[in-house]
């Protein structure tokens, strides 16, 4: 059975992701504000939409030109 990825936004509107990358990005904690770096993956829709991690813990992403943050679900 394949793994299944999922970006779920408002109103629990779901979109299947497929892996496309990882790169070097820097984020900014919550934590004093500090600035780190980590590995961060980029997924990308069916209509070739590309989102972005945005945390450090891998869950939390957004679709360029949107300021909606997209939680990730693997079935």
């Amino acid at each position: 059975m394949a793994v299944q990825m999922f970006l779920e936004g408002p109103g629990m509107e779901r979109r299947a992701v497929r892996f496309l990358a990882i790169n070097k990005t820097e984020i900014v904690t919550r934590y004093r504000g500090a600035t780190i770096v980590i590995d961060a993956q980029r997924l990308v829709d069916d209509e070739g939409q590309i989102a972005t991690q945005v945390d450090v813990e891998g869950l939390r992403f957004q679709f360029q030109q949107s300021a909606i943050i997209w939680s990730l679900l693997v079935a």
